[in-house]
């Protein structure tokens, strides 16, 4: 069976990009612009990073791969930001 990949570009958020593993779980990468903290974004998964680039790794499905990273990143896009 073909692993299943992903690659979602966001126009207001994150790159992410979610690789199937061999075990079948899906390794997340999160990529941000200034302003979007990647590493809050993976460590709600259990992951971490840096502040623009960051990742997790999810059990189960694609789709709910995809789910439970873009509820996140919806998080952190509507969290208030600090100024800088």
């Amino acid at each position: 069976m073909a692993r299943q990949n992903l690659l979602l570009s966001l126009r207001e958020g994150p790159t992410l990009t979610l690789r199937q593993q061999p075990g079948g779980s899906y390794r997340i990468s999160v990529r941000t612009a200034k302003g979007v903290d990647a590493c809050a974004i993976a460590r709600r998964l259990g992951g971490g990073g840096h502040s623009r680039a960051a990742g997790c790794e999810l059990l189960g499905n694609l789709e709910n791969a995809k789910n439970a990273i873009l509820a996140e990143v919806e998080a952190e896009l509507d969290a208030p930001q600090e100024e800088a």
